[in-house]
């Protein structure tokens, strides 16, 4: 049985109703019929109006609801006053956890003395790796495909999906979720917004025969699966929201399966890759472009350098930076073998003034 707390204790119970309309465990409904007050939020993930209604009517509790302002902006202080002498449960979509502004709440929480207490529950990351049938251990990173913000596309998605692809790993797709403008995004658009963005970087990760898989209402009983080539699944009709997307990777034989089964996927070509300019790393390029950027930083002139025209060395240096520039450039544009080139170029040319005792600098590693 659920035990009280002393008199004069608080409590702040975070509780998961999972996906769907009859996700909440029976320890969570103990919860909320034993609490002093109940709280849900429902804008970290849409929720039918009526899910709630039949919580409450499971229950026989009344929910005050709980605004993104009132915890994001205002720290959740209502919340966290009443949680200081009462026992408080704080519902949320999903397993409670998997938004940041909750962990937050909780840590502050333990922060003022208040006990708090966790009931998990059934969460959209192993729902949507199971309902196609795919190994969660072979899922890498995830990513939110988010609506643009004053014509502002976020490439993050793209970024994520690309370095799970040259890994091998499948990738977990959230779609943006703007409560205040009741605007759930489907797979419809994030698929186009995502199209897009292919016509910018143009490395084959979002290319028109890329295996993609769309899901919606995951635990509600008209869940929908279905994969195949996005340029298919870019018109399929997924109905009403909350919706997901899973770009596999690398597949097992048995993965091959399940997908055509339980994803209704016709073919499962062997191999599906990036473009042929995907093989370098991202994050190792990356680190050879801040590395020159230390350099730029922390290069100083010898007194050598005196010996040789002063507009020599700076137009050797003006060469370097322009190179480091191109590299910025190609790699935002996608174009990493270029990316690459450029910034060896500049690795070039600083290491020749090094060598001929011109310039002073270390390459980061270096003691």
């Amino acid at each position: 049985m659920y035990s009280l707390p002393l008199v004069g204790e608080g409590e702040l119970i975070f509780v998961g109703f999972g996906l769907g309309d009859l996700g909440l465990t029976v320890k969570g409904l103990e919860m909320v019929k034993n609490a002093d007050r109940v709280y849900v939020e429902t804008y970290t993930n849409y929720t039918p109006d009526w899910v709630v209604e039949r919580l409450e009517e499971l229950s026989g509790r009344r929910f005050e609801r709980v605004s993104r302002k009132e915890l994001e902006e205002l720290g959740g202080a209502a919340l966290l006053e009443t949680a200081s002498d009462s026992r408080v449960v704080f519902l949320v979509p999903g397993d409670p956890f998997m938004a940041t502004t909750h962990i937050a709440l909780r840590i502050e929480a333990e922060k003022k003395g208040i006990k708090t207490r966790v009931v998990n529950s059934s969460s959209i990351v192993a729902a949507a790796a199971g309902a196609c049938g795919l190994q969660i251990y072979k899922f890498g990173e995830s990513a939110t495909v988010v609506f643009p913000d004053g014509g502002t596309v976020s490439m993050k998605p793209y970024d994520t999906v690309l370095k799970n692809l040259e890994r091998g790993l499948h990738t977990l797709l959230l779609l943006d979720y703007r409560a205040e403008e009741d605007r759930a995004m489907t797979v419809n658009y994030a698929l186009r917004l995502l199209r897009s963005l292919e016509k910018i970087r143009g490395m084959g990760v979002f290319s028109d025969d890329r295996l993609v898989v769309g899901l919606a209402r995951l635990g509600y009983e008209n869940c929908k699966v279905k994969g195949g080539p996005l340029k298919d699944i870019l018109n399929e009709d997924f109905g009403e929201p909350p919706h997901c997307i899973v770009i596999p990777g690398s597949l097992h034989f048995v993965e091959v399966e399940a997908l055509k089964i339980l994803a209704d996927v016709e073919e499962t070509p062997s191999k599906r890759g990036v473009g042929a300019r995907s093989y370098i790393p991202l994050d190792r390029l990356n680190r050879y472009i801040s590395g020159v950027e230390k350099v730029f930083r922390d290069i100083r002139l010898l007194e050598s350098s005196r010996l040789v025209d002063r507009r020599d060395v700076d137009k050797a240096l003006d060469w370097a930076r322009s190179y480091y520039e191109d590299s910025r450039a190609f790699r935002d544009r996608g174009d990493l073998v270029s990316s690459l080139v450029a910034v060896a170029y500049c690795e070039g040319i600083l290491e020749g003034l090094r060598l001929l005792n011109l310039v002073e600098f270390k390459w980061e590693g270096e003691v």
